[in-house]
């Protein structure tokens, strides 16, 4: 059965909450009833309530004065539960681990994925932060939110890239990049981005510095029309299409396997195969050709052959 008050018991109750926002102006709260979050009202409107009134504001002032409802004082005075900034760094370190693993199983794709992944981040995290599509980066170092509204923000952010797989984050990635490639004109670049395998749009995004390319051509606000957003020059274009290559033509099933104390590729993967038949100049006229053609993007190609 629900609490019932009278009116001493509301004004003892007025007396603790008025004494917890003396101590949270204290600490830097702005002197306002919306920024202290306080449910207190004017003792002239508190004499005027009814009963059910009276006892449904005892329970508001219950809640408010509690332990368990602590509040933080924000840069620009304002307050804020501290079970949504315990539940921010929740998801926060959630994330961290889901982006933690994503980069651990991109990095295992090919031998220097692991260090270009790296690298990447720590050389674009303040503008990869916080972003739904795109970044595998750790949340790192951040700063408490400067107000309510920041803070609603980023829980919603931080729900949001929680929520979404990496197949899915993967999938609007590849969505956006075929649709700017369209729209550029490039529509076999388009094509071959369309067509690409799960494992090689990851090293193309994750490792290949695609998007900074596009995005200096890609100029959709001068636009007049769907097909005329931009276009690459010469050394735009080949630049694109060489990463496109490269990690189209990307193997993964090279796996590597320990013999002794040295690493040395699995004769038993595609690409141990391919290398063993290279070695036994057992290649076709035709398989030679696109090995030529392979190897013109694909250079480290001649790191599995010396490996093997």
């Amino acid at each position: 059965m629900a609490r019932r008050y009278n009116i001493d018991q509301i004004r003892r109750l007025q007396k603790n909450v008025r004494d917890k926002e003396y101590r949270l102006r204290k600490k830097g709260a702005a002197d306002s009833s919306a920024a202290l979050n306080s449910p207190r009202q004017p003792w002239s409107s508190v004499k005027t309530m009814t009963k059910s009134q009276l006892n449904a504001y005892g329970r508001e002032l219950e809640r408010y004065k509690a332990r368990e409802n602590r509040l933080v004082v924000l840069k620009n005075g304002e307050t804020i539960s501290k079970s949504t900034l315990d539940k921010i760094d929740e998801l926060t370190a959630k994330w961290n681990a889901r982006a933690r693993a994503e980069r651990e199983r991109i990095g295992g794709l090919t031998e220097d994925a692991s260090d270009i992944i790296k690298k990447r981040i720590e050389q674009n995290r303040s503008r990869l932060r916080g972003t739904v599509f795109g970044s595998i980066a750790d949340l790192e170092n951040l700063e408490l939110p400067t107000s309510v509204s920041a803070a609603k923000y980023r829980l919603a952010q931080l729900e949001d890239m929680n929520r979404l797989t990496f197949a899915k984050r993967r999938a609007g990635q590849r969505r956006n990049m075929v649709s700017i490639l369209d729209q550029m004109g490039e529509y076999g670049l388009a094509t071959m981005v369309r067509n690409m395998t799960n494992n090689q749009f990851d090293i193309l995004s994750a490792t290949k510095n695609i998007w900074e390319w596009i995005n200096l051509y890609y100029k959709p606000k001068e636009a007049k029309g769907r097909e005329d957003a931009g276009r690459f020059d010469d050394m735009g274009h080949e630049r694109v299409a060489s990463m496109i290559y490269e990690a189209k033509n990307y193997d993964k099933e090279a796996r590597y396997i320990k013999v002794g104390d040295q690493e040395k590729l699995d004769p038993a993967s595609p690409m141990g195969k391919a290398v063993a038949k290279l070695q036994a100049s057992e290649f076709s006229r035709n398989e030679k050709a696109q090995f030529r053609k392979i190897a013109e993007f694909a250079p480290s190609f001649a790191e599995f052959v010396s490996k093997a």
